[in-house]
């Protein structure tokens, strides 16, 4: 069994009976002792950062709307689309559990990242995104933030060199080319991959040496 302080919940821990993306299943993560939560953030139009996996919530684009605007639309009933502060006001019972963003699209990092430090919780979340530019510039915010780039970029030199603390790549990757394994490490870097469901594909992964595994059924030893 992977252990459970090296799994992080993939959009919480939503497979042990809550909606995905929400406080629920974050809740659930951290009642389970895992290492993390991820989830994915856009920001709307207005400037709240709201968290979501598309960018279409019940038939509105997020990054056009008001927040307002969104969660007023489902017939007449005001929707639960949560926002970024009452993740990481949860954080602030629990410190040694990790907060996992993925950058969805985010027009102003700076908010987002004085948002965070408004919660203190510079050391409890990690960033992630596809967008190599957004991992950039939360790296070029001067905070040491862990960041990882999603997009499969391997090069675990010029990660670490472009101020980069962990390589994430799809897991696929790492079968393909173990070696990125001990390299990262030699770079000082962690290694995380995603998604893993699989209980043996976990053993293996772990095995091999990778740090963290993203996946959406945590395997816990009872």
């Amino acid at each position: 069994v992977f252990p459970a302080d090296k799994q992080i919940a993939h959009r919480g821990y939503w497979t042990a009976g809550a909606d995905e993306n929400s406080l629920l299943a974050v809740q659930y993560a951290i009642d389970a002792g895992l290492y993390a939560a991820e989830i994915d953030v856009y920001e709307t139009i207005d400037g709240v950062m709201v968290v979501n996996h598309d960018a279409i919530y019940k038939g509105i684009e997020i990054t056009n709307s008001t927040y307002e605007d969104i969660v007023e639309v489902t017939d007449g009933i005001k929707s639960t689309l949560p926002r970024l502060t009452d993740f990481l006001e949860l954080l602030t019972y629990y410190p040694a559990f990790k907060l996992i963003i993925e950058i969805k699209s985010i027009k102003h990092i700076e908010s987002l990242i004085n948002l965070v430090e408004q919660y203190q919780a510079t050391h409890q979340v990690e960033f992630i995104s596809f967008s190599r530019a957004f991992c950039d510039m939360v790296i070029n915010c001067g905070a040491k933030y862990v960041v990882g780039y999603l997009g499969g970029d391997i090069d675990a030199k010029k990660l670490a060199e472009d101020g980069y603390a962990i390589i994430n790549s799809s897991y696929d990757i790492y079968l393909a080319y173990p070696n990125v394994i001990n390299e990262a490490k030699r770079y000082g870097l962690k290694v995380y991959t995603w998604t893993v469901n699989d209980a043996n594909m976990m053993a293996t992964l772990y095995n091999m040496g990778i740090d963290r595994i993203a996946t959406d059924r945590p395997r816990i030893r009872k």
